[in-house]
């Protein structure tokens, strides 16, 4: 974890230790780092990227907070649905027959209701879960050591993994229902193991930038030269910079 710790000592003395942290953390590990960081370094203030917004949101996802009619994604059994839970009906792609079929006659129709979505926006909320539990563990802190919270901003709330979440499942439940489109209706335990799998993915891939944060970003950056389009490479790269300076810049501005 030393990768994702940096500190930074002004002219005048002030120190700011930097804790980077993983957007969506399935093992809780990015808290206890920050945890562990602000238990001992004792800070006279803490600050974290995002807004208040983004704050209530970490304490409501990760649980620490309650709210009457609110379920907690940890709390969300995503692989045993209510019995009452049915599958959905499925948009109608546009029809397209080509000459073959005009011939032989209609092509097969794709399934017209699936429990795939119904069982990929359960198992995305149970992510949400993972999301945030950082900034929960920084204001939690704050609060108990009667230090100022301040937050840095931008005003679109920062590198949260909500939207990571929302390409995931995306991508599961286009990949799913492609499987039932070939195989056809699929059972609970199969959509099951295929999300327990793609969970084992990211806890893999999360586990390579938490031992080598350093290696992992080269790597991304390498990979967005040679396999992404240069403009949306550029723009990426623009994106990045610019956030870093901002954070630079509000943190200095703190420290004031």
């Amino acid at each position: 974890s030393s990768d994702l710790l940096a500190r930074l000592r002004g002219k005048d003395g002030q120190e700011v230790l930097l804790i980077g942290t993983l957007p969506l953390d399935l093992d809780g590990s990015s808290g206890q780092l920050v945890s562990k960081a602000l238990d001992a370094q004792k800070p006279d203030v803490v600050m974290v990227e995002g807004t208040p917004h983004a704050g209530v949101n970490a304490m409501l996802m990760s649980g620490r907070w309650d709210m009457i009619g609110m379920r907690k994604p940890n709390e969300t059994d995503w692989m045993e649905l209510d019995p009452d839970v049915g599958p959905v009906e499925l948009p109608r792609p546009p029809k397209k027959r080509s000459f073959l079929q005009l011939i032989s006659g209609a092509p097969p129709q794709p399934l017209v209701r699936s429990l795939v979505p119904v069982k990929v926006g359960y198992w995305a909320y149970h992510l949400r879960g993972s999301v945030g539990g950082d900034v929960a563990v920084a204001v939690a802190t704050a609060a108990a050591k009667g230090v100022p919270l301040r937050f840095l901003g931008p005003a679109d709330g920062g590198f949260q993994g909500h939207v990571q979440v929302t390409l995931l499942a995306e991508q599961a439940a286009r990949e799913l229902l492609e499987e039932e489109h070939r195989k056809g209706q699929m059972s609970g335990n199969d959509m099951n193991a295929a999300l327990k799998r793609a969970e084992s993915h990211m806890r893999e891939d999360a586990g390579k930038w938490l031992r080598d944060a350093r290696g992992e970003s080269a790597r991304l950056m390498q990979h967005l030269q040679e396999r992404v389009p240069q403009e949306v490479s550029s723009q990426v790269t623009a994106k990045l910079e610019e956030r870093a300076t901002l954070m630079a810049s509000t943190i200095s501005k703190t420290m004031e």
